[in-house]
């Protein structure tokens, strides 16, 4: 089987950081699966906020998850805090993509890289949306 790539990048835009949490440990006593997942999708919801951009709108549009491919590097314990850095990058007429870097905060170990795909999506009509005006411009904003 090939391994998905996911270049680190020289430089994230946004970062937050997130406790693991008892609930977040699965039976091998290490942060499960679909807990990295959420994690990613509340950092995101994060930056999006921080940059104008928010996700959840009452006017029906919104954006949605294309794709998802991570790469786990390193094993992450109850009581660790993540850090989870991002950048928005190959933008596209609907949408674009979001890379991760997740890292521990205590010792600064890479536990892993991901990368999502997102698309303006109206969920009434069911169909994608063009992206709004200045969609690159604030996601790229520092």
């Amino acid at each position: 089987m090939s391994r998905v790539e996911i270049p680190q990048l020289e430089q994230y835009i946004f970062a937050v950081e997130l406790p693991v949490m008892l609930a977040h440990i699965n039976r091998g006593d290490h942060l499960g699966n679909e807990h990295f997942i959420a994690f990613l999708n509340e950092a995101r919801v994060q930056y999006m906020t921080a940059h104008g951009m928010p996700e959840y709108r009452n006017d029906g549009p919104a954006m949605i998850n294309a794709d998802l491919a991570m790469i786990y590097k390193s094993e992450v314990r109850y009581g660790e805090t993540l850090r989870i850095e991002m950048a928005a990058q190959d933008f596209n007429k609907y949408g674009c993509d979001i890379v991760y870097r997740l890292t521990v905060v205590s010792d600064g170990r890479l536990v892993a890289l991901a990368k999502t795909a997102h698309l303006n999506y109206d969920s009434k009509k069911q169909q994608l949306l063009l992206a709004p005006p200045g969609f690159k411009e604030k996601l790229l904003k520092r």
